[in-house]
């Protein structure tokens, strides 16, 4: 496994989240996306479960939009690009997220 960067499992996601946390439209979409992932829980189980349902539901919905976002390209270049789309650690960044909006 590659070493860790900046705090996160790898760069390309600590890239990711740079990018979530510096463009104001991206952090009130995925700040939603997370707010309305832990309010569709189930509110009979505890906090830290939620937390991880509300997570593993945000991470696919980061990963599915991400890729979907990725421009087409062939060669080395798309190549490259798919590699660096899929080393991005998305339960991290969802967790991370959902830590910081309101229960």
């Amino acid at each position: 496994m590659a070493d860790r960067y900046n705090g996160w499992s790898n760069y390309e996601t600590w890239n990711l989240r740079l990018w979530i946390d510096n463009d104001q439209g991206l952090y009130g979409h995925w700040q939603e996306a997370a707010q309305t992932a832990f309010d569709d829980t189930d509110d009979d189980d505890d906090t830290a479960t939620r937390k991880r349902e509300a997570a593993e539901a945000l991470a696919e919905q980061l990963g599915t939009d991400t890729a979907d976002g990725a421009p087409t390209c062939a060669g080395f270049y798309g190549d490259v690009l798919s590699a660096a789309i899929g080393a991005v650690d998305y339960r991290e960044i969802a967790e991370s997220i959902i830590e910081e909006v309101d229960e």
